[in-house]
Formats: C-alpha cells, structure tokens, sequence
C-alpha cells in the first residue's frame, strides 16, 4: 500500500511509503520523494496507475488519488506521540495543538530514529517563532552547518523542528503558476535577505535579483545575510510575474554558503 506526506494543501509528496514491506518500487519501507529522479516518479506513478503534473521534480499529486495518508495531526499520531509533543509545546511557549509530527517520524518506529520531527507554522500578528527555535537551538552544529534549527530536549531528545509561514510564491511554485524557464546553477551570489530562511520551504533573496527556493529540509536557516551561495548541481529555474527563482526540490542537492 503506497503512503504519502503530502506538503500542505498542496498534494507534493514528501514521503512515499509501503506498508506491505515488499514495493517493487521502493525497496524498503518508505522513500523521501523529493529525491526521486523524475524518471522515478514517472516509473511509480504509471505503476500505480495515478496521474500528477510534474514541474521539475516536484510533483503535484491529487489528494483524492492518495490511498493511505497519515497527517501530521491525526488523532492517532497525537496519541502516540502525546509525551513528545507536550514537551516541545512547553519549551515554545504554544499550544499543543498548533504543532504536528511529520518526515520520517511518521514512518519509523521509535528505535530507528535519530530525531524527532515536527511542524509548526506562523501565525499572522504572533510572535515568530522561528525565533524562538533559533534561541533553543543556539551554536548547535549538524556536522559542518552552523546555521541548523535542530535543539535537543530533556524527554525528547534531538528535535528537527519544520516551521512553515504564508509564501506566495513558493505557493505559486507548487501550485503550477509559475512557469518552468530553464536551470540555473548558484556559483557565488550572495544573500542579499534571508527573513524567510528559517521556514520550510526556505527562501532567500539573492544579490543577482533571483530567489533561492529549497524543498530540502536541511537547507532551512542553512545560509544568512552575507553569505556567499554555491551549489554543486543545476537546478530548475521558475518565472513567477516579475520574480525569478531557482528552485531546489532533490533532496541529495548540496548547497554551501560562505561568508
């Protein structure tokens, strides 16, 4: 049985996974879709018997065609993971109810996780609390990134935390209104604003007038104002009205900024 996460409100899968445990396609119990190639995608989805529009490597797949999905705040996902929950509500200050599990949390069992992943979203007039993540993660390092949001909890232990905010135009991205231009490949621009880089996706303004997009959860508050943006790879170049941006949705992309 196929199984996805699906980017909210937007029907992009993040995660695809297979209960039975014996999916020709996947080989293993659950895959992250935005590393998928899109010779992958196309290869699953005539398997499945499913359409979805593709644009790059993102791909948008109707939530009616979706045969099994656990969301992030489905009354069995916070009962399983009430303790957890609790404690990150507490050291952010917010209701519980305003924060949902999601990535690999949902799929693997609690002995093979390394962290804790969860969602959390902006609210409009509220105090940010992309903030109040920076604050608890301080100077923590994941292997050489300085700049990571992960924090580590009494009772939790590692916390990967996804905080998400209104952005129209990662909106106008995945919803297919903007249009495909190229690829385009970083090679020493520098962040020129990075407001929105500790959100998921992260989005940052660049010195040559482009955006930088990224659906790869590691590249949130990876890069900050200053910094100089390299990228070993291509990646697919999108037009929205007067605003171009390169967009990252492989999940093997490394990007590196350098001040």
């Amino acid at each position: 049985m196929l199984c996805l996460e699906l980017l909210p409100g937007h029907g992009v899968p993040l995660y695809v996974a297979d209960h039975a445990g014996s999916s020709e396609l996947l080989h293993r119990r659950w895959c992250k879709g935005l590393r998928w190639t899109a010779k992958q995608w196309r290869h699953m989805l005539a398997a499945a018997g499913h359409q979805a529009d593709m644009t790059g490597r993102i791909v948008r797949w109707s939530t009616e065609d979706v045969t099994w999905r656990r969301g992030a705040s489905d009354a069995d996902v916070r009962a399983e993971f009430s303790t957890e929950l609790a404690h990150i509500a507490d050291a952010l200050d917010l209701d519980v109810t305003n924060i949902g599990v999601c990535g690999s949390s949902l799929y693997k069992a609690s002995p093979d996780r390394t962290d804790f992943d969860f969602v959390v979203s902006e609210q409009p007039g509220g105090r940010s609390i992309a903030a109040a993540v920076r604050r608890l993660a301080g100077d923590c390092r994941v292997g050489n990134v300085p700049y990571h949001l992960r924090f580590r909890l009494p009772g939790v232990g590692w916390c990967d935390p996804h905080v998400t905010a209104p952005c129209p135009l990662a909106d106008a991205i995945t919803t297919g209104q903007a249009e495909r231009i190229g690829t385009h490949k970083l090679v020493g621009q520098r962040v020129v604003g990075a407001s929105h880089g500790h959100h998921f996706p992260a989005h940052y303004e660049l010195s040559d007038g482009r955006h930088l997009v990224s659906y790869r959860f590691g590249h949130s508050a990876l890069l900050r104002t200053g910094d100089h943006v390299h990228s070993a790879d291509t990646a697919p170049l999108f037009r929205w009205g007067d605003v171009t941006s390169c967009v990252i949705t492989d999940g093997n992309h490394h990007l590196e900024g350098k001040s």
